[in-house]
């Protein structure tokens, strides 16, 4: 799971390398599937597969712990196996929401427009009204995924003292994947990654990148990079 993280941040980064490259010199045919598509893949699957990691690792914290009976008895492991098909469900989850982005009325086309004086032009993605729909479903997804993630991380925290001090259950717990010792720093990545998704990603949306090029780009970079380094 650690290396689902690990590469799910690689990915992340690279979205925002091919971010900076224009869509009309990147020699990729604007029909079909696109370098627009590339780009709005890397980003959607790489966020699953860093949220996605992150909360079911700390949601097993709290089944391990604060649901089980207090004898050892009642302990039950969470798998890395069974997380990981968790994880690829979300991812594929990710998946299906972007291909409304791909395939759903035509796709994206590029937009080359004019810049100021002394600026090249640049070639925009223009989705139409199928990047609304996308969009929200977008939002509602990540959203529910970011939601949880927090809600995990809020009710396992203190989990490390609990597990050293807890009965018979926390003692057995101990064994698993090095769990307790995780969740404190899961929990920090969490809180800081938040941000992210709820302050500059939003407003990434919101942003019209014909207009405020250089404040989008510096906005959705910066997200990414404050991301995958948390």
């Amino acid at each position: 799971l650690g290396q689902v993280i690990i590469w799910g941040g690689v990915l992340h980064l690279f979205s925002v390398l091919l971010w900076t490259i224009d869509p009309g010199e990147s020699g990729w045919s604007s029909d079909g599937f696109n370098f627009c598509s590339v780009r709005m893949w890397s980003f959607s699957m790489s966020f699953g597969m860093i949220w996605g990691t992150l909360s079911l690792k700390t949601y097993r914290v709290k089944e391990l712990v604060m649901q089980q009976s207090n004898n050892a008895a009642g302990y039950q492991e969470i798998s890395d196996s069974k997380l990981l098909t968790y994880v690829l469900l979300i991812v594929f989850c990710e998946m299906v929401i972007s291909c409304v982005y791909s395939f759903y009325d035509d796709g994206p086309q590029y937009d080359r427009k004019a810049c100021p004086e002394g600026i090249p032009p640049q070639t925009f993605c223009d989705a139409g009204e199928a990047f609304n729909t996308f969009a929200a479903m977008l939002a509602v997804f990540n959203g529910a995924l970011v939601v949880f993630a927090l809600v995990q991380a809020i009710q396992t925290r203190g989990v490390l003292g609990q597990a050293v001090g807890g009965g018979d259950n926390a003692a057995q717990a101990q064994n698993s994947a090095a769990a307790f010792v995780e969740a404190p720093h899961i929990g920090f990545s969490i809180y800081n990654m938040a941000f992210t998704s709820v302050v500059l990603y939003p407003a990434c949306g919101l942003m019209d990148p014909k207009t405020s090029t250089t404040t989008y780009t510096l906005l959705r970079s910066g997200a990414s990079i404050w991301s995958c380094f948390i």
